[in-house]
């Protein structure tokens, strides 16, 4: 490789083997600055290739961290879950069902009367409170809702228990399920 101060000296014998004459000052100095971008611009690409490595790097460990995370709720769930006593989908239904005079069918239709929506809310609840299944599990066994209903339900029913306007016969299950 050639250092900058043998640059010059090897201009000025190609230009007398070529029989040219000998390039100014200006074009050397031009000749060095751009050999100087070039390093340059290959130090940044560089640069940003390591910082790209370490991103990638610390991306894995986060998904690793966040898979760790999931593993250990899912595994603290299920021995939560073994304590409570089990009842299924269909027996929390039937149970708000003979509690609150409407039949299963009613819950689970599309019916928006208040007579059919709180026992309605009130099953989507205990579903949620007392097993682990998801709120678009949820909103499929309630007749296809979206998420998003199933959560309006759950939040419905915490405010009615909070202000006490539950009806009674409603009340005597969450008391049972605990």
């Amino acid at each position: 490789m050639i250092v900058p101060a043998q640059l010059e000296q090897h201009e000025r014998m190609k230009a007398i083997r070529a029989r040219q004459s000998i390039p100014p000052r200006f074009e050397v100095l031009r000749r060095r600055e751009e050999e100087a971008a070039r390093l340059a611009a290959e130090a940044v690409r560089a640069e940003a290739a390591r910082a790209l490595r370490e991103k990638i790097a610390q991306d894995k460990r986060d998904a690793e961290d966040e898979r760790l995370k999931e593993l250990t709720r899912a595994y603290r769930l299920a021995f939560d879950n073994k304590a409570r006593p089990k009842r299924t989908v269909r027996e929390i239904q039937a149970a708000v069902a003979v509690a609150s005079g409407v039949p299963v069918n009613d819950i689970i239709s599309h019916r928006r009367t208040v007579r059919f929506t709180i026992p309605r809310h009130f099953a989507i609840w205990l579903v949620r409170r007392d097993t682990t299944l998801s709120t678009p599990s949820i909103g499929r066994l309630f007749g296809n809702r979206d998420h998003t209903t199933i959560l309006h339900a759950c939040r419905k029913i915490d405010r009615l228990i909070a202000a006490g306007e539950l009806p009674h016969s409603l009340m005597a299950l969450v008391r049972e399920g605990k």
